[in-house]
């Protein structure tokens, strides 16, 4: 569940890549500050990039991750709307993005970055190659609605982090 996944940035413990999946935006949010709270913790030099993936090419998010930061040990990317992983029509697409290069780079990614790919969709085209792989290589996150048995599951757990129960 996403918890654990929080827990682990929390403790320092950082995938290399990222990939959040779905159209709760407070879920995407929460991950988001969470990761660059633990990382400024442990850096407060630490350099945060953003990339939007419907105006920019992935090309762009590859050579950022690996270029080594200047003033930090690592380094935060968060690309945002990855389009390229959900089905689109032929000739729809408005940025051309290199996904035979991000298929390379997601094999072997580099150590000095922790890059966040933010998928806000629905749900994601399975047949694709590129999409195969991110799941595969990347730490997935689901950022869907919760069911009535989760959702309730998250609500004692915030408010355990607050030190209340609720009875």
């Amino acid at each position: 569940m996403i918890h654990n996944i929080w827990k682990s940035m929390q403790n320092g413990e950082y995938a290399p890549v990222y990939l959040i999946v779905g159209e709760e935006t407070y879920f995407i949010d929460e991950t988001i500050s969470k990761l660059k709270r633990s990382m400024q913790k442990q850096d407060p030099e630490v350099e945060i990039m953003f990339f939007d993936l419907d105006e920019q090419p992935v090309d762009y998010v590859i050579d950022e991750a690996d270029t080594i930061p200047f003033f930090s040990e690592r380094k935060l990317i968060i690309a945002k709307n990855a389009s390229f992983l959900k089905a689109t029509e032929k000739g729809k697409e408005k940025i051309d993005h290199d996904l035979k290069r991000l298929e390379l780079w997601l094999n072997n990614p580099g150590d000095t970055a922790v890059t966040l790919f933010i998928a806000p969709y629905e749900k994601l085209d399975e047949r694709k190659k590129v999409t195969k792989l991110m799941k595969e290589k990347a730490c997935l996150i689901d950022a869907k609605t919760l069911d009535s048995h989760d959702l309730y599951v998250w609500i004692e757990s915030e408010v355990s982090r607050y030190g209340k129960a609720i009875t």
